[in-house]
């Protein structure tokens, strides 16, 4: 359908076109893509109280962290290594099996006996430590590591959420999506009020292109939280995505990269 021509008489142009135009211009705001400075003002509601015109002046002293990062390779392997002993008393105590020691002439003398460590340790740690390093490794992309220590943290503590949480990010990281989807699913099974446990199933999906259940999954979310920033800022990249793929179904879907969360906090 052609309607009139312009002022200089020179052009003409079909309804159909401007009337795309003018939707593609409405929505040019909607379509850009999140700046990388809105990051600074995600969080917000219960506990995630952040005011962007008032910045905090005090540096971050909460849970999970390892000394002051950045930390050197050589002294972040040697404190891992002393977490895994500390890991291993801790077993031991629960255990309450006494640390076999060789008898003398015998031919189990020739093996090392167990580390001292795990009699009398003499070091000292924590759970959010043990946390905090394996979120250290995740950084340097040592995913084998800091899998191997969450799970040695995990048959002490296997009902710690937080663990599942970085346990989930190392998954996706490595490639090992369906395991992660499987794990986040027996872990809201259990705990089916956490928006943590949904916020990261839903980058899993994400990211296996399962951009509708993604959003399916985070609406769930809202149910347990409605005030979650980080879930906000998640559920905005999928209905940006969405509109994307809708206006430009040509072009080869990329799957959306979610925020993932590692921490479950303590709620009152």
């Amino acid at each position: 359908m052609w309607f009139g021509r312009g002022f200089s008489g020179q052009f003409e142009r079909p309804l159909s076109t401007l009337f795309l135009v003018s939707i593609l211009s409405g929505c040019s705001a909607f379509l850009d893509t999140p700046s990388k400075t809105e990051n600074f003002c995600l969080s917000a509601g219960k506990d995630q109280s952040y005011d962007c015109d008032n910045p905090p002046t005090e540096p971050y002293t909460g849970p999970l962290r390892i000394r002051d990062l950045p930390i050197d390779d050589e002294t972040l392997y040697a404190r891992v290594e002393e977490i895994k002993l500390w890991l291993a008393h801790q077993r031991a105590l629960l255990s309450g099996e006494p640390v076999a020691q060789p008898l003398e002439g015998s031919d189990s003398a020739l093996i090392p006996p167990a580390p001292e460590a795990l009699v009398t340790p003499n070091v000292t740690s924590d759970p959010e430590e043990t946390l905090a390093a394996a979120l250290a490794l995740i950084e340097r992309g040592d995913y084998d590591t800091a899998l191997s220590l969450i799970d040695e943290y995990k048959v002490l503590n296997p009902d710690d959420l937080s663990a599942s949480l970085i346990e989930s990010r190392i998954l996706v990281l490595s490639g090992q999506l369906q395991s992660a989807e499987q794990l986040l699913r027996w872990k809201i099974k259990q705990n089916p009020h956490i928006p943590e446990l949904y916020n990261n199933l839903a980058a899993v999906q994400a990211a296996n292109g399962k951009v509708g259940e993604a959003i399916s999954t985070l609406q769930q979310a809202f149910t347990t939280d409605p005030s979650f920033a980080r879930i906000q800022q998640n559920l905005k990249t999928l209905y940006t995505t969405s509109a994307n793929q809708a206006l430009m179904p040509d072009l080869a879907p990329v799957p959306p990269k979610l925020n993932m969360i590692d921490l479950v906090p303590e709620r009152n």
